[in-house]
């Protein structure tokens, strides 16, 4: 248990070898915010709880710094929620609480209403159906407090469309209020979908339309042929569920699945399979971030355990052809290599090491014991030679003072990994960079340079040539609405289309 001074609170927990804040522990913000729990090399990682300065307290899971995972989230005016994060933002499943006793009870993203949900009002009406920025959009229905329904087309709150109602059931005439209110002020992959010859229910609603299947139900959009084609979300009888691209009735883009047992991909797909890359979370806590072919790991990636190691591995059909950089080496020698710090190449060092004798004086007489980092370590710049930031660390291995073999290296900004020689990367790595990841050849700079994939969380990426962080050579450009295009590149920009979709 120590005690740490910063320019804006202070620290009193567990710290390792690096003194960096590791374990458990509680950061205190001269603001009058508040963090208790898990440490990881610095960053709030794991469980913990964060009490706001406001009087607002999130108890959750959170992911280097950032709110991530379940949690729940009581505000100051009453308010709370209860459900998934990502990136600091309520986005996946989850229930909102009002103070007034009304709630929401379905999907978010970026925070908002957004997906499919219930919202519930005190007077004992309720809502189920589609929502987008947080306003009733798409098909729905509204059950009112006395029994009776209308199902129909809303935008922005309002029923803009009737398509049938319990007055219609019952022989009555339609009417109902379609002006509540309900608006939110708040601070193995092996479903295809086929089409049932023996039943089948259709609502047309312009351009979005709700279709039963064998399987499962569709709501979304069609194209012309009458093929499910555009955004559009399909639930599976079997409980899960698909929200994201299709073209001419096949998942292609991007999007998410969800399995029943809680298990969830999210990424890109090619002809419904997992294919480009992705993210898959098992319900246990491991996950996976990197290439997919055919549904299966194929590639680069790293697998994410629970308690918070990893493994960069490459994969084949699924399976690990090699460890290349596993989490648990670092932190043993680290951890077995008790000693002062090295200082070289404008860093410190931490880790497995050799001793060298040298003698010095006029007459060679005197012996200095020199540190020389050899093996598996951890390191802290000032800087590193690249151009895509500062205030660094790298893990990994070293070979006389220079990280040499697979290494992790890993700013605020972004991780790298990957293999390096004379202290620079070298050939294949993967790059993760926010939401986007980059996979192929760098050179010296750190640039994208040779073959490479650029992957980018909208749901585009790049197969093809780079030089010099610019798509040079012929590529594929994939968009995330399932579309593609073989083209010639020069200095970034296309010079000729070969072959599109």
């Amino acid at each position: 248990m120590a005690r740490q001074n910063y320019k804006n609170g202070y620290y009193i927990g567990d710290v390792n070898d690096l003194d960096e804040r590791h374990g458990k522990g509680t950061y205190c913000w001269d603001s009058g915010a508040r963090y208790e729990g898990d440490w990881y090399h610095n960053d709030m990682h794991g469980q913990g709880t964060y009490y706001y300065n406001d009087g607002s307290v999130y108890r959750g899971d959170f992911n280097h710094d950032n709110r991530e995972g379940f949690a729940v989230f009581t505000y100051s005016d009453g308010t709370r929620y209860e459900g998934e994060y990502r990136n600091n933002k309520r986005t996946g499943k989850g229930t909102y609480y009002y103070a007034s006793g009304a709630r929401y009870v379905g999907d978010f993203v970026d925070g908002n209403f957004e997906g499919r949900g219930n919202y519930y009002w005190t007077s004992g009406d309720w809502y189920e159906g589609e929502w987008h920025n947080d306003e009733r959009n798409g098909l729905g229905t509204y059950h009112y407090a006395d029994g009776s329904w209308v199902y129909g087309e809303f935008a922005d709150s309002k029923l803009v469309r009737r398509i049938r109602s319990s007055e219609d059931a019952s022989g009555g005439n339609s009417g109902s209020n379609s002006n509540s209110s309900g608006n939110s002020n708040r601070g193995s992959n092996s479903n295809s979908g086929s089409r049932s010859t023996s039943s089948q229910s259709t609502q047309t609603s312009g351009k979005i339309r709700t279709e039963t299947y064998d399987n499962g139900t569709y709501t979304g959009e069609f194209g012309d042929n009458g093929k499910r084609h555009g955004k559009g979300i399909y639930r599976f009888n079997s409980g899960a569920s698909f929200e994201g691209n299709f073209v001419n009735g096949v998942r292609n883009g991007h999007g998410v699945y969800r399995y029943a047992d809680g298990d969830k991909y999210v990424g890109d797909f090619v002809d419904s399979n997992f294919e480009g890359y992705g993210k898959y979370y098992w319900h246990d806590g491991d996950w996976f971030e990197g290439e997919y072919r055919k549904d299966k790991r194929n590639g680069l990636g790293v697998y994410h355990y629970a308690d918070g190691s990893w493994r960069f591995n490459e994969y084949r059909d699924g399976e690990v052809v090699r460890t290349l950089l596993d989490s648990d080496d670092i932190e043993k020698a680290v951890s077995a290599n008790i000693m002062d710090e090295i200082t070289f190449n404008d860093g410190v060092y931490v880790g497995q090491h050799r001793e060298e004798v040298q003698k010095s004086g006029l007459f060679g007489t005197k012996k200095e014991t020199h540190y020389v980092a050899d093996g598996f370590g951890s390191s802290r710049f000032k800087k590193f030679d690249g151009r895509r930031g500062d205030g660094s660390r790298y893990s990994g291995n070293f070979r006389d003072n220079e990280q040499c073999g697979y290494g992790l290296y890993e700013n605020k900004k972004m991780r790298l990994y990957g293999n390096f020689r004379g202290g620079k990367v070298s050939g294949v790595a993967l790059m993760i960079v926010g939401d986007d990841a980059y996979v192929g050849e760098l050179n010296e700079h750190v640039e994208f340079h040779g073959h490479g994939c650029l992957y980018m969380g909208d749901g585009d990426w790049y197969d093809g040539e780079w030089a010099n962080d610019k798509r040079n050579g012929r590529g594929t450009a994939h968009f995330g609405n399932g579309e593609w295009a073989v083209a010639e590149f020069r200095n970034g920009e296309i010079t000729d289309v070969i072959k599109r979709s």
